[in-house]
Formats: structure tokens, C-alpha cells, sequence
């Protein structure tokens, strides 16, 4: 596993300093040694952390990609279903391959993991842009795995939920600055969203100046 990435991995198993969990669960050499090997089975692999693409559809059902099946099941979503090996390696905490519109917001925020998985979508894009496309290298460009407009939609609806709470941000404000940054989403109110930052730190700092970077 090159530098980068075997840095990566090891930063997120760091523990969080409030509350002394590690952003991972603790894994063994041997486990850790799985992980590289599933890893590097997508780097190769032409559909990556991918299975197939599928209909879900808001009944809950999952058909096929031919046609709109999802028309006459209260409407639903085309993307990627995720290899058994993607949800394996997400039961021992490294998300890969992440769709935003199959993924609820609640796994996205949670403190007692110091926002783990956020992080971890900076995480990914980081290793997408220096290694190569790291587990999307072959499966960049697999049509569907991914809608644009659906993720664009998905990203937009996490960031606005995200920069609604005050607190979270003043908080958490250069995660949230680089959220915007890297999180895709509807280009209309993009600008809107980062001048919102900004203008909550500048409230934070006024509040609080222990705030302010030095």
C-alpha cells in the first residue's frame, strides 16, 4: 500500500481527543492486511467498490436497470449497488465508493465519532486525486454507478442540514469549509453556502475570540 494512502488510513484510526474512541475500530495486523487486500482488488477491478446498477425504488423494493420500474413504486433512484466487499469493509469503518443518495444523513453526523464519517469524504476524494482514482481507478467512469443530478441534489441537502446547525459549524468550521469544497452539489447558492460559513465563524469569533486561527 503506497505512503499516502497507508497515512490516511492510519490518521483516521487516530483516537478522538474528547472522547478517546478511535474514529475506526481497533483492527489487528491480520485484519489490517484484508483491508489492503480488498483495497487493492477494487484499484484493479473495472467496476471498483461497485456490484451493479439497480432501481430503488421508495417501496423498498430494488429492480432491475431496464425501464422505470420505480414509476408505478412511488418513484425511486438508479445508482450503483455496492459489492459485498464494499459493505465488509464499511462494517470495519473505511467507506468507499460513498453515494450520497443512498446514504441517510444520520450516518453521516455523529459526535461520538468526531464526525467520522464526513471526514472520510474528504478522505476518499484526497485519495482519488493522488493515487490515481485510488478504488474508482478503473470504475470512474461506470455508467450510473453515480447520477450527478441526484448527487448534486443529495450533496446540496447534506450541506444545507449541516450549515442550518450554528453550533455544528462554529464547532466544526474547517470541516465544514472543506465539505463545501469537496462535496458536490447544485452549482445555484453554492457561493451563498460558503459566504454562510463565513459569516458564522465571524459571529463564533465575535462571540468567542479563542475562535479566531492564529
Amino acid at each position: 500500500m503506497p505512503k499516502t494512502i497507508r497515512t490516511a488510513l492510519l490518521l483516521l484510526a487516530l483516537p478522538n481527543p474528547l472522547t478517546g474512541q478511535s474514529y475506526l475500530p481497533p483492527l489487528s495486523e491480520v485484519q489490517m492486511d484484508s483491508v489492503r487486500v480488498v483495497l487493492a482488488g477494487m484499484k484493479i477491478d473495472e467496476r471498483g467498490p461497485y456490484l451493479r446498477i439497480r432501481w430503488f425504488c421508495r417501496d423498498g423494493t430494488v429492480q432491475p436497470p431496464q425501464g422505470t420500474p420505480c414509476a408505478e413504486r412511488d418513484g425511486g433512484n438508479q445508482h450503483a449497488e455496492m459489492k459485498p466487499e464494499a459493505g465488509w469493509l464499511a462494517a470495519r469503518g473505511f467507506h468507499v465508493g460513498t453515494i450520497l443518495q443512498r446514504t441517510p444523513f444520520e450516518e453521516f453526523v455523529d459526535a461520538a465519532w468526531s464526525n467520522d464519517r464526513l471526514k472520510q469524504l474528504l478522505l476518499e476524494d484526497y485519495l482519488i486525486g493522488v493515487d490515481d482514482g485510488w478504488v474508482l481507478r478503473r470504475a470512474r467512469f461506470y455508467r450510473g454507478a453515480r447520477q450527478a443530478e441526484d448527487e448534486e441534489r443529495s450533496g446540496s441537502d447534506l450541506l444545507q442540514r449541516l450549515l442550518a446547525d450554528t453550533a455544528w459549524v462554529s464547532r466544526q468550521y474547517w470541516l465544514a469549509n472543506q465539505l463545501v469544497a469537496t462535496v458536490p452539489h447544485i452549482g445555484i447558492g453554492g457561493d451563498q453556502m460558503v459566504q454562510r460559513i463565513r459569516n458564522l465563524a465571524t459571529e463564533a469569533a465575535n462571540l468567542e475570540p479563542a475562535f479566531l486561527p492564529t
